[in-house]
């Protein structure tokens, strides 16, 4: 189900602290969106965005998942296409 634009699936906890988080486990793994500032080509400029990660039950980062979300204007990858590629290219067991 697509949630309104700039805004987070009920489903992402939202983890107090310094900076604005959003965490969701899938079995062993858990998503990881932080607020950062970054360079949103579509809105042409720096503004506040998310960083989003996968970290596995060792607390190690997977090679490869990092993402980034402009919230503002939609511009890469949103939380719930991250979500789809996080299962289906980073946790799926190989056959």
């Amino acid at each position: 189900m697509a949630t309104e634009q700039g805004k987070f699936p009920p489903d992402w906890k939202q983890i107090p602290g310094e900076k604005l988080e959003y965490r969701k486990k899938l079995g062993q793994f858990e998503m990881i969106a932080t607020e950062t500032m970054g360079f949103c080509e579509k809105c042409g400029k720096k503004d506040l965005g998310f960083s989003l990660k996968t970290k596995d039950s060792r607390g190690d980062y997977l090679g490869k998942s990092g993402a980034y979300w402009c919230p503002k204007c939609g511009e890469g990858m949103s939380p719930e296409a991250y979500e789809k590629f996080v299962k289906s290219e980073l946790i799926t067991p190989e056959m």
